[in-house]
């Protein structure tokens, strides 16, 4: 992303949370050496172009430390971008609708 090679996108807006992070339903399990992610996103500004997307899910039911970041590609089984549209004014085109059941491995620190 720093060379400008890759668009990251970012994934936070719920269908049903809307942009409330502490009200996310994606969730984030731990299953040994990886979490599994389970949810749908809409609204993932940069989603159709995105080689790398910043995924927030749900770790803890609550807390301050409750939500976590994940990356994720596009090309991961399990990942599927839905709807595209174009944003009204813009040259920008946004995913309306993600979802996802993705295994990413646990990178340590």
């Amino acid at each position: 992303m720093t060379e400008g090679k890759i668009i990251g996108a970012f994934a936070l807006t719920e269908p049903e949370a809307g942009s409330d992070a502490q009200a996310l339903e994606c969730s984030a399990v731990k299953d040994g050496d990886h979490f599994i992610v389970n949810g749908t996103k809409c609204f993932i500004t940069s989603g159709k172009n995105g080689g790398v997307v910043i995924l927030l899910a749900r770790t803890k039911e609550s807390g301050s430390d409750a939500i976590t970041a994940f990356l994720a590609t596009p090309d991961m089984p399990g990942f599927k971008m839905d709807k595209v549209e174009e944003k009204r004014d813009s040259a920008h085109r946004y995913c309306s609708a993600l979802s996802a059941l993705l295994r990413l491995h646990l990178m340590k620190p």
